[in-house]
């Protein structure tokens, strides 16, 4: 009798622990005043969409005392009224989407310390479409993450470190592309 209850109190504080675990597991997104959708994640903010109606949006570096370090897939996606975004220097990621289709987008402060960012992040803005007169290859922070524009024979340039997904997309007239050793 007493194994048995050893095990019944043993299999009750398992259901519990997992219970308890998913629910950390499952971090609730909050809104700020001013329209942002954040989740604290590991000591951790991500951006994870936008509610608000201005036209500037600055990114705070931190959000109840936790550092912002990722803007999330998708977060101000068809934002079409955006027309500046600032990003804080605590922000290492942008996520895939991440500024999708915010048609009036035209100024972006994105800082050195973002190393990673997603498909498309900014695909549909006019900052990108800017970018793409500038140069048919839209090289942010060392990573390539545009060069659908380009045709003929591209040579990456050595600052380059990574090539983002889908970065040439649809380039039906390109022949050929030289890529650098320091793309890893």
């Amino acid at each position: 009798m007493k194994k048995i209850t050893n095990l019944f109190i043993c299999s009750i504080l398992l259901i519990m622990c997992s219970f308890v675990i998913g629910n950390v597991a499952d971090a609730e997104i909050k809104t700020t005043s001013d329209g942002l959708r954040y989740e604290i994640s590991d000591g951790e903010v991500t951006i994870e969409g936008y509610r608000g109606s201005a036209t500037e949006v600055t990114i705070p570096s931190k959000i109840e005392g936790y550092s912002v370090t990722s803007i999330g897939s998708h977060a101000f996606e068809e934002r079409i009224g955006l027309t500046s975004i600032s990003i804080p220097n605590s922000v290492t990621s942008i996520g895939n989407s991440a500024f999708h289709v915010c048609e009036s987008l035209t100024s972006i402060s994105i800082p050195n310390s973002v190393t990673s960012i997603g498909t498309w992040a900014f695909d549909g803005t006019k900052w990108l479409e800017n970018k793409q007169k500038e140069n048919p290859l839209v090289i942010v922070n060392g990573i390539l993450i545009d060069g659908i524009t380009c045709s003929g024979n591209v040579t990456i340039p050595n600052n380059v470190t990574s090539i983002g997904s889908w970065a040439f997309y649809g380039c039906e007239s390109l022949t050929s592309i030289s890529i650098p050793n320091s793309v890893t």
